[in-house]
């Protein structure tokens, strides 16, 4: 499914039920997917290094289409942030946070999503141009109830077709 524009995608997380499916089976297995179950464990895959190096080349893949293709479109690039970033502010303030059990850790929790929801609204901005949607497919996660809280490739030559998503 693709989102017409980050307005949509945006719409469809304020009504998000956010992390109501942690911890319970995934209703439609997937591949490439590795379930956790404990809120530990979902932290320190949102801290891990090679999360975030997937999370980061993942918006670097859409930079280097952008930039190699779209040159004039890739220019508004920091324009498009600006646009959506005060509605990821209120989306983590007003429904992400209260949905955060007590006891996490929520500055690195709230990091990992506002790093996944800046990328998967850039993908849907930029999804004229650019087939990608590497964190859209993350966000989805969300959208279902659940956490992905982590990406993990064994090395640099299988992302992204080989990456697997850490959920919980």
């Amino acid at each position: 499914m693709r989102w017409q524009n980050w307005e949509v995608l945006h719409g469809e997380l304020l009504q998000c039920p956010w992390f109501e499916n942690v911890g319970k089976e995934i209703s439609e297995p997937v591949k490439l997917t590795r379930a956790i179950s404990s809120w530990d464990v979902a932290t320190q895959w949102s801290r891990a290094e090679i999360s975030w190096w997937c999370v980061n080349e993942a918006s670097n893949l859409l930079r280097r289409h952008l930039s190699n293709n779209h040159r004039q479109d890739y220019r508004k690039w920091n324009v498009i942030i600006q646009s959506f970033t005060p509605s990821i502010d209120d989306l983590l303030h007003k429904s992400v946070l209260p949905s955060l059990p007590s006891h996490v850790e929520r500055p690195v929790i709230l990091d990992w999503i506002r790093s996944h929801l800046t990328s998967a609204y850039l993908e849907v901005a930029f999804s004229g141009i650019a087939d990608v949607e590497l964190v859209c497919d993350q966000v989805r996660w969300y959208l279902d109830g659940h956490f992905p809280c982590g990406w993990f490739v064994p090395n640099e030559e299988a992302f992204p077709n080989d990456s697997i998503t850490v959920v919980f």
